[in-house]
């Protein structure tokens, strides 16, 4: 029965380690390109943790960046974020000679951009950088006209290789598929950063066509001789879960922190993100806040591994009287397994008690997976040889054994993962179940490749403290013998 019971383990684990980190085809896109011409006129952002350009001729924001913990990163890529004037139906954007009253978009005081078509109607847009990440926009218009006009403005973006993210019937969207949506605030996103509009007082029309994203922000029917007005918030920064928490409520923008992706278990997951956030702020080190993070979680655990612990040597113990039933009763199978019930029942023994700290471990492992892959504390954390425990680690021992590429690979992080797995179960198995063990382990190292090397550490820190309780385990059981 142990036997079965640690194939049964060795399976269930093999699953979920599978589950999290076979790699997932890249989704590709028909689309468009778009290049934007080089302008004589353009204006800067001029702000500590956020730069870009305004391109006046499209009046498109492009070469847009942040600045987080002394790292850039970039926002869009090679993409755009324009604002697309309507007037009468009719885009009027590429048409607009803009005046100015400053060259730079900052926290000093709003730069506005002005101008007066033939008819004398008069198109005001300003801008400025109110808060960290966050540049405020106001566009106005004023019908100077003897007739009743229609006006609307569009935020326009490139589909390429980002997501998706969108408010809507109380629910937030990450997606790349097409759509047509009221929503309440939108934007694009990376794994780690993100651009997000937040329109004040309305309900976006959000669509995709050929490409492109728009954010239709509304049509005003504008009397003669009246005004109409549209403001927004635009948001360009990273994607850290107490920010986006913090700018969801001042902003408007409801579930904002749900633009991060947790996972299945997102009720787990957020809070184990903002847990080890807190623990990386106090200790102002990743490894330290993970070393104490696992020390949390296996402690936690801690009576249900005593338990299986137990279970599996009093299996151990039994297995002479196993055996012995199976020689009475071979070939009665029913027999043998009402035996072998009767005798777990007088041992108390659980035959499943083995199982239930990997069945623990499941809804704690999930989340791990996405807490240290999609962190930016692990992002922004290097460790010896590693530079960003968000990613794979990059030490490839097939190509430092056998300096060429192969399709596929092991790292040396996933090659210490497999030990001290084998480790901590060979303080458990038979003999005859040791070869299982370390093919599976090998199968391991190359399952694993591909994961977080801050999730890597995380098990193998967690293996070997599990190693160690097993040895006190045993004293524990020898002293009250």
């Amino acid at each position: 029965m142990k036997k079965y019971l640690t194939y049964l383990n060795t399976l269930l684990l093999s699953l979920v380690i599978w589950s999290f980190f076979i790699k997932k085809g890249k989704i590709e896109h028909n689309i468009q390109t778009f290049e934007i011409p080089k302008q004589t006129q353009t204006i800067k952002i001029m702000d500590s943790l956020v730069e870009g350009k305004l391109d006046l001729h499209y009046n498109s924001f492009h070469d847009l960046g942040i600045t987080y913990k002394s790292k850039k990163e970039d926002i869009l890529g090679n993409s755009f974020l324009q604002l697309e004037w309507l007037w009468d139906k009719k885009p009027i954007t590429k048409i607009i000679k803009w005046n100015l009253n400053k060259n730079e978009i900052d926290r000093n005081k709003p730069i506005m951009l002005t101008w007066k078509d033939d008819k004398g109607s008069i198109f005001v847009q300003t801008m400025q950088v109110v808060d960290d990440y966050i540049i405020r926009i106001e566009c106005s218009v004023f019908n100077a006209t003897d007739k009743q006009i229609e006006s609307n403005i569009n935020v326009k973006s490139l589909l390429k290789e980002h997501f998706i993210n969108y408010h809507s019937n109380d629910k937030v969207y990450n997606t790349k598929k097409s759509f047509d949506q009221n929503c309440e605030w939108f934007g694009f996103s990376s794994k780690f950063s993100g651009l997000f509009i937040f329109p004040e007082n309305i309900r976006v029309k959000l669509k995709n066509s050929n490409g492109y994203v728009y954010g239709d922000l509304g049509t005003k029917i504008i009397k003669p001789k009246e005004s109409a007005a549209w403001s927004f918030n635009l948001f360009m920064g990273p994607k850290d879960i107490n920010l986006l928490q913090n700018y969801a409520a001042k902003y408007n923008a409801p579930q904002l922190e749900n633009a991060i992706s947790y996972g299945y278990f997102s009720f787990i997951t957020k809070p184990f993100m903002k847990f080890f956030d807190y623990l990386n702020q106090i200790t102002g080190n990743f490894i330290v806040a993970l070393i104490i993070f696992t020390l949390m979680t296996k402690l936690l655990l801690l009576p249900f591994d005593y338990k299986s612990h137990i279970s599996a040597v009093k299996l151990q113990k039994i297995q002479p009287q196993l055996e012995r039933i199976r020689e009475i009763y071979k070939g009665n199978n029913v027999a043998i397994h009402s035996a072998t019930l009767a005798l777990y029942k007088q041992e108390s023994i659980n035959p499943l008690g083995g199982c239930l700290p990997f069945l623990f471990q499941i809804p704690i492992l999930e989340p791990l997976y996405h807490v240290f892959s999609g962190s930016l504390a692990a992002k922004y954390s290097s460790f010896l040889w590693i530079k960003d425990l968000s990613q794979p680690d990059q030490m490839s021992i097939i190509k430092m054994l056998f300096n060429m590429n192969f399709p596929f690979d092991v790292s040396l992080l996933s090659i210490l993962f497999s030990i001290t797995m084998l480790l901590q179960m060979g303080t458990t198995l038979k003999k005859d179940q040791k070869q299982t063990a370390i093919m599976m382990s090998i199968a391991f190292a190359f399952f694993t490749s591909s994961s977080s090397s801050g999730f890597l550490i995380y098990v193998i820190i967690s293996n070997l403290i599990s190693y160690m309780q097993r040895m006190v385990f045993n004293i524990i059981i020898k002293n009250n013998k």
